[in-house]
């Protein structure tokens, strides 16, 4: 099972997001379920980092990925990027919901 926690503040604001775990779907190499999280959170991060320049805490290992922003005022840019990979994780709940648990989490 992979969870994944999305941390907003209280202006609904995603600040952090912790990815952890294995899906199970398949063989190593052969889990879909687990490439899909996988790209879609690593995307995300490369484009906070890469293309909107922000300040992001992160450790990446096997089967682990957490990320912070350091600034908490997130942009329409930022928030977009970060909405999107909230709605991607959506999507996937519903194909293979048993393989993946999504909590959202209001932080201070």
């Amino acid at each position: 099972m992979i969870d994944i926690s999305i941390y907003k503040n209280s202006m609904h604001k995603t600040e952090k997001v912790v990815v952890s775990g294995h899906a199970g779907y398949a063989r190593h190499g052969e889990d879909i379920v687990c490439a899909a999280v996988s790209i879609l959170s690593q995307t995300i991060l490369i484009g906070l980092v890469e293309v909107l320049k922000q300040d992001v805490r992160y450790e990446i290992s096997d089967g682990y990925l957490e990320f912070s922003l350091e600034n908490k005022n997130n942009n329409d840019s930022i928030n977009a990027l970060l909405d999107t990979f909230e709605l991607g994780i959506e999507n996937l709940l519903q194909e293979y919901g048993s393989y993946l648990k999504l909590k959202k989490e209001e932080v201070q």
